[in-house]
């Protein structure tokens, strides 16, 4: 992905070879496994999500650009950028934190249901 090829990102997350970084992304994404705070990780919701033919509706009748609240286990490849719960994931082409910059353009958003997460 583009962030393995920035020096940055790859001095500060020193990637391990493919085999090991999807160990350690299935690792992460056990349920139970603390996020931040008080939060984690919920595989019950993880694959939430539309209908195939509501999906195609959504993106077919609108130009998003950005989907929060996702993984490299289940973002949209329709979808030019995705955010996730845990920086490693940058690894994977995510941006890290859907609560850590403003929502520009069009959005797909499909958060744990969980009361902290939908304020």
């Amino acid at each position: 992905t583009e962030a393995t090829r920035d020096p940055s990102t790859h001095r500060r997350m020193t990637p391990g070879t493919f085999p090991h970084e999807i160990g350690l992304l299935l690792l992460r994404y056990q349920s139970g496994k603390k996020i931040t705070g008080s939060r984690r990780v919920k595989m019950r919701n993880h694959w939430t999500t539309p209908p195939p033919l509501i999906r195609q509706g959504l993106l077919g009748t609108y130009n998003i650009g950005q989907e929060r609240f996702a993984s490299p286990l289940n973002f949209n490849p329709d979808i030019p950028e995705y955010w996730s719960a845990f920086e490693r994931d940058k690894l994977f082409g995510a941006h890290h934190d859907a609560f850590s910059s403003r929502m520009n353009g069009c959005g797909y958003m499909n958060p744990e249901y969980e009361e902290a997460d939908l304020e």
